[in-house]
């Protein structure tokens, strides 16, 4: 959302950890999730994460669904700008 973001796994033992990744996997996608052993490698200003173009996927999705609702049609949105601009 144009929010720069350092995001850390919970403290936990292994078993607690496989289901963070799991938990994480999404997010790990946009971003690096770190240890809190690699706490020294954590770059604390990191450049914020341009999603625009899974914004804009998400809502085509939401389309085509509500178009299998066969529900009145919602207008469209837009135009959107880049999350640069």
């Amino acid at each position: 959302m144009g929010i720069p973001v350092v995001v850390l796994y919970p403290l936990n033992d292994e078993a607690g950890h496989n289901s963070d990744q799991e938990r994480f996997s999404s997010l790990e996608e946009l971003v690096r999730v770190y240890r809190f052993q690699e706490i020294e490698n954590i770059n604390w200003k990191p450049e914020p994460i341009d999603v625009s173009d899974r914004k804009l996927d998400i809502l085509d999705r939401f389309y085509e669904m509500a178009a299998r609702w066969a529900a009145k049609p919602l207008p469209p949105i837009g135009p959107l700008a880049p999350a640069s601009v």
